[in-house]
């Protein structure tokens, strides 16, 4: 009796095809696994041969310092305020600071770490068995890999990382089909910062409506994770919503037009320079291409809620009042290069598919050459990106941080600092901050109420000294606090080499005093 089409033994041909496929499928990892491993090194040598390290992680590691000597939670000792927006991130800080090991170079390397691992993540959501393009996952992996923002981000230790590692792998969990993991991941991205919660949310939502069940298991998961911080922040703080987050939206929201701002950085994030229109142009294609009904893409309507988490992320940080820092671009930004990543695809498809026989067939081979040139370029890029760090942290070297050590050296241990950049001041001069943009200042805001706010703050609140740029001066002098004045006294200025002063110092006298040291 013949043999049944599934009954029947395979030929060689058909047999050797599964060794084929294995075989590709394990070249591609690997060449995954080496940008990965690119990502790792390009910036271990930037953060070492820089030292950079960025402005608002040193918020961050002044609240890990106190929790490791016994202070408390607290950025002032004494006084209970949240002021940082990742409580995951500073406690992990804390650990290592209480292990007496250094815990701003854990966090740069724990940063390093998850944007390798991140590269990996892109690479695996393309490669999916769902949506089936690695080579543009590499593609995609290779330009996080070399990119301005990522590197600059993660070397200086911001938490940013982390929280795009996470976001990412909550959404990879969401096309895998783990609900459970994706809860999980969720639930840390909210402790790692509050923003999360709308991934999670909608990642939840969208788990719902394509599956018209509730994954209970992965929500209690998600609540036993987070429910904790939310209830010993509450008690400990009086709410576990960040004075951060409230101040930004306060001091930025009182009438300040900063969307030309925005703008301008979104501009120059999206639009400026060859590589960044041709991404936008690919993540366009790819963003029709995804909601488009085609049966070669049924996999891809599975990125519907990260796109849209994407839209809603940005599209607020354009028309918000507060700045639209450089941090604040990267958590979506895989999403964004996934979905180019899709869009790239589709060009190259079509045009591929308008050559002739001959062309195509001369083209066959050229991906792996095509990808190691542009790595080659990457690494190239990558110098240039380490010129911008190493500069910038120079300025830094040469500012901010003698000024936190200089009010180290000469203000008493109880006399408050008022100032806006906290982070280098705060953390080298181990003195009680009084911040100009209430991040962890809560008896500040009540000024933003008034029409003279700088000024409200200085005659209200009289700190010790005041740190101050010459713009800040001319403000006070408008609202009624001319310096230097029979009770602020000049002491010295900061400045950048070749520059003019970048800040003065005033400090304040019980008496009046009848002279002031002259102020250029």
């Amino acid at each position: 009796m013949a043999l049944s089409s599934a009954a029947r033994p395979l030929s060689e041909s058909q047999q050797g095809v599964p060794v084929l496929q294995a075989a590709r499928a394990h070249r591609l990892a690997l060449a995954a696994l080496t940008i990965a491993i690119l990502a790792f090194v390009s910036r271990i040598w930037v953060s070492t041969t820089t030292g950079s390290t960025a402005e608002d992680f040193l918020i961050t590691l002044r609240y890990a310092r106190n929790i490791a000597q016994g202070l408390g939670f607290v950025y002032n000792p004494g006084h209970r305020v949240l002021g940082t927006t990742t409580p995951l991130y500073t406690l992990l800080l804390a650990l290592f600071a209480s292990m007496r090991l250094n815990a701003g170079l854990c966090g740069k390397l724990l940063n390093i770490a998850a944007d390798s691992l991140t590269c990996w993540l892109i690479w695996r959501t393309l490669a999916s068995r769902k949506i089936g393009l690695p080579w543009a996952g590499l593609a995609a992996a290779l330009l996080y890999a070399v990119g301005s923002t990522p590197i600059n981000i993660s070397t200086g230790g911001m938490e940013s990382g982390l929280v795009t590692c996470v976001s990412l792998g909550a959404i990879l969990a969401f096309i895998e089909d783990q609900p459970t993991l994706m809860c999980l991941l969720g639930s840390l991205l909210f402790l790692l910062r509050i923003d999360g919660l709308l991934l999670l949310a909608l990642l939840v939502i969208f788990w719902v409506l394509r599956n018209r069940c509730v994954p209970w298991r992965g929500v209690a998961a998600s609540l036993l994770v987070a429910l904790p911080w939310v209830i010993w922040a509450t008690v400990y703080f009086g709410s576990p919503i960040p004075l951060s987050l409230v101040a930004k939206l306060t001091v930025y929201g009182r009438g300040l037009t900063l969307r030309a701002m925005n703008l301008k950085a979104f501009e120059q994030q999206f639009l400026r320079g060859a590589v960044q229109l041709g991404l936008t142009c690919c993540f366009l294609v790819g963003a029709a291409r995804i909601f488009q009904r085609n049966r070669h893409l049924t996999g891809l309507p599975l990125l519907a809620p990260a796109l849209l988490w994407l839209a809603i992320y940005y599209v607020t940080m354009l028309t918000s009042h507060v700045p639209a820092f450089a941090w604040y671009f990267l958590p979506p930004w895989p999403v964004f290069l996934i979905v180019a990543g899709i869009g790239g695809d589709a060009v190259v498809r079509f045009a591929i598919a308008h050559l002739g026989d001959s062309t195509r067939s001369r083209l066959q081979g050229v991906g792996p050459v095509a990808l190691a040139g542009a790595a080659l370029v990457g690494a190239v890029h990558v110098r240039s990106v380490r010129a911008d760090v190493a500069h910038t942290q120079w300025v830094e070297n040469t500012l901010r941080r003698p000024m936190g050590i200089w009010f180290r050296e000469h203000a008493a241990r109880n006399e408050r600092i008022f100032l806006e950049p906290i982070g280098y001041v705060g953390y080298y001069s181990h003195r009680p901050i009084l911040d100009q943009i209430a991040l962890v200042s809560p008896e500040v805001l009540a000024s933003y109420r008034t029409a003279q706010p700088l000024g409200d703050i200085v005659r209200r609140l009289r700190p010790d000294w005041l740190c101050l740029r010459p713009a800040e001066i001319r403000t006070l002098g408008r609202q009624g606090v001319p310096l230097p004045s029979s009770k602020y006294l000049f002491v010295r200025s900061f400045r950048v080499p070749g520059r003019p002063p970048d800040f003065y110092v005033f400090h304040r006298h019980p008496e009046p005093a009848v002279t002031s040291r002259s102020y250029p």
